[in-house]
């Protein structure tokens, strides 16, 4: 593969992630409020923002650019009066007002073929937005700096001005104002800094540890760390993999009982599922052998058939999510200290929880 298609393909999963976050109308008003002039901000219904069906962008690079357009009414109730052009970029682009510009005309060229001037007399607001997570200093120039300094023809000039968001130069406490919202924006921003394995498993801990979220803030976070790890995981591998590394160390470490270790792994960290399981179950297997093994003590063997019940129940949680509490009532029924021990293996290594049901269910 020559540069040329390696470059685009590399943008193009720059572009996959940001169609995805901010393809939601809701992830787009809560960046729009924070980067837009306050004055524009009060005057725009961000509640009604409507994704455009149309993308304006030449189909031959339409795989390649992620230019998404929306409606926006006013707070005054006009409708389709404002259009929102949100452009992302991943490195500097010297000239990206001239494809602003190019998409600006595309709307306003469809507004007026769709026959919508014809009924308004005027043509929309076009408001370019541009959102740029590189680690270079953003050099995109205005449209009016794009031209030389001869003010005779400055009148000729077709001024507009683009509003960059550039992530690089907002501080950790403006995004901190809204930790729940920026949450993606907290883990790109950890990729431009130094050692940004170690920032990036900061962060998690940092919203990990963070008890009072309310549940629809959780889903928010959660939803957003998808995004960033299946964009990292593919991006940047290296430091994906090492960030994961450093978030199973310390969690791991944790000086917490395997059930608050699992019910923290569930929220924050699925990936770590599988090797949580394994480790609670390689433990539990040596506990059961041993209270199978110890014949001189009553209370010790029921002690351990008692854990080894709640050991099978939380690797049943832990892989399959909620279970029926018929299988906990099942596990009640069996005192043989063998079979519960045979039964924790199965728990941890069963392909599906019918398989499992079934096992208890012989037993």
């Amino acid at each position: 593969m020559n540069n040329a298609n390696t470059g685009r393909k590399g943008e193009h999963l720059h572009d996959s992630m940001a169609k995805t976050y901010f393809g939601n109308p809701q992830n787009m008003a809560n960046f729009l409020e924070q980067c837009l002039p306050a004055n524009m901000v009060e005057a725009l219904d961000l509640e009604s923002l409507e994704s455009s069906a149309e993308t304006f962008v030449d189909d031959a690079f339409k795989q390649y650019i992620a230019d998404l357009v929306f409606t926006c009414k006013t707070r005054d109730g006009r409708h389709g009066s404002v259009y929102i052009l949100f452009e992302h970029k991943s490195q500097p682009e010297p000239v990206c007002a001239l494809q602003i510009l190019k998409y600006m005309v595309g709307i306003w060229i469809r507004f007026f073929e769709n026959g919508l001037f014809r009924k308004t007399k005027c043509l929309p607001f076009v408001i370019p937005v541009v959102f740029y997570h590189g680690k270079q200093k953003w050099n995109g120039k205005q449209m009016r700096d794009l031209f030389g300094d001869d003010t005779t023809f400055s009148s000729c000039i077709p001024d507009f001005s683009m509003i960059v968001y550039s992530l690089k130069d907002v501080s950790r406490e403006t995004l901190e104002l809204r930790l729940a919202e920026n949450t993606l924006f907290v883990f790109l921003q950890a990729l431009l800094l130094k050692d940004p394995a170690d920032k990036i498993s900061e962060a998690f801990l940092l919203y990990a540890g963070i008890t009072s979220w309310k549940p629809h803030e959780k889903q928010t976070i959660s939803d957003a760390i998808d995004i960033f790890f299946r964009y990292a995981d593919t991006v940047f591998p290296r430091i994906a993999k090492q960030a994961k590394q450093h978030i199973e160390e310390q969690v791991m470490n944790a000086s917490i009982t395997d059930a608050d270790r699992m019910e923290v792994v569930k929220s924050w960290f699925p990936w770590m599922i599988d090797t949580v399981s394994r480790v609670t179950y390689a433990e539990a297997k040596t506990k059961v052998a041993a209270e199978v093994r110890n014949e001189g003590r009553a209370e010790g063997r029921a002690e351990g058939r008692t854990q080894a019940r709640r050991t099978i129940v939380q690797l049943l949680q832990a892989r399959f999510g909620d279970i029926p509490q018929s299988i906990e009532a099942d596990l009640e029924k069996i005192d043989d200290s063998a079979k519960l021990s045979r039964l924790t293996i199965v728990a941890g290594t069963a392909p599906s929880l019918d398989d499992v049901t079934s096992a208890i269910r012989m037993a």
